[in-house]
């Protein structure tokens, strides 16, 4: 998409303009005048990357790679590595709001294993997780902080709180504390593991990547010996396994749309000593905001399901090194996101629901001349 600068001109002239700019074919390639040059020079949108720079996948990027391949590369190419951060902020947003539960549970998830026992007094666990938010909290925010995030913390409490009577549920039905923030780190130090070659099995480096990750929780049955592998969610409308991994309904009902816990099994056997884990074992401790939708929700996938997965993510890698970022036919971003701009969001004219679709080929060039464009 060009610069609007080069838009900037009279109506009567606008058509001219665009034509000079852009190919009369719809093929989306920027044509532009070279100085003292009669004839216009195309530039294609996507020029070819001569050398491969992604080497090592986290198990969470999947998602917007099958969202919009392109947005992955924006976010993943270690040459770009897009993001956004709002220092206007004047409370914390979602992510930071979980990280502040993550910490509390972090810090007493480390204190459960070292003690090497199954903490089964509700009272105690609930103790234990408010002096660690309060740790927390006197160590990562000014004394000043805002009243908005006041109030967020005493709703973190709340949360933790709920989740301190569940947690001592489980301990009662035998389940262990194995490991938190068990990391899988392509430069393994300060305690994390070695990121395996991920596909498994593949003969030749240059095939495979690293995959990478964290898994906020392993759980061991001290009975069975059954493992499960854990996230804490704090959204404010949680769901289940099954519905953020699934495709619900359509013609591509039953497909994958996130690879995140199927690809925790990979990390895990790829362990010393590995550990196996499957679809019962996978899933979200989902800490919301009412008692209701509180609760350890599990994936539940065959093995036959899970299998698939991880044969979706290893095509995925496959065009990952291949180079292979074609937008994908919906915009993958709404208005107000970091991203909008590049999609043409928060421009001039009209902008279509998010997750429209649009014809990509013609593409850029009308989304760019009339800001007509529109998801993670």
């Amino acid at each position: 998409r060009p610069s609007r600068f080069l838009l900037r001109t009279d109506v009567g002239d606008l058509p001219a303009r665009a034509s000079l700019l852009f190919s009369e074919h719809g093929d989306g390639a920027i044509r532009a005048t070279a100085v003292g040059s009669p004839a216009p020079v195309a530039f294609p949108r996507t020029p070819p990357v001569a050398v491969r720079t992604i080497r090592s996948v986290r198990v969470t990027a999947f998602k917007t790679f099958i969202q919009c391949p392109y947005l992955f590369q924006l976010q993943i190419e270690p040459r770009l590595r897009l993001g956004d951060l709002d220092e206007r902020a004047a409370e914390l947003d979602a992510r930071a709001f979980g990280t502040l539960v993550h910490a509390a549970t972090e810090a007493w998830g480390r204190e459960e294993i070292a003690t090497g026992a199954r903490t089964e007094d509700s009272g105690v666990i609930e103790r234990a997780l408010h002096a660690h938010l309060d740790a927390h909290v006197r160590a990562s925010f000014p004394k000043s902080v805002l009243a908005s995030v006041r109030v967020q913390v005493e709703l973190a409490r709340r949360r933790l709180s709920r989740f301190a009577r569940l947690q001592a549920e489980e301990a009662k039905a035998g389940w262990r504390v194995h490991a938190v923030e068990m990391s899988f780190a392509a430069h393994a130090d300060g305690g994390a593991y070695a990121a395996p070659r991920f596909p498994q099995g593949a003969s030749v480096e240059g095939e495979t990547v690293l995959l990478t990750g964290r898994i906020d929780r392993v759980d061991i049955h001290e009975t069975t010996g059954v493992v499960r592998a854990l996230d804490y969610k704090t959204s404010s409308r949680p769901e289940s396994p099954a519905k953020t991994h699934l495709i619900g309904r359509g013609p591509k009902k039953g497909e994958w749309k996130d690879l995140q816990l199927p690809l925790y099994r990979v990390l895990l056997r790829s362990l010393p000593q590995p550990l196996l884990v499957g679809g019962d074992g996978l899933g979200y401790i989902n800490l919301a905001p009412n008692a209701e939708h509180s609760k350890f929700a599990f994936l539940g996938a065959p093995d036959e399901a899970l299998e698939k997965a991880e044969a979706a993510a290893a095509a995925i890698v496959a065009r990952i090194l291949a180079g292979d970022f074609a937008p994908s036919a919906r915009v993958p971003v709404r208005a107000g996101d970091a991203f909008a701009p590049i999609w043409g969001l928060g421009m001039r004219g009209a902008e279509p629901e998010a997750g429209a679709v649009v014809d990509v080929a013609r593409g850029v060039a009308e989304d760019g001349l009339m800001g007509e464009a529109h998801h993670e």
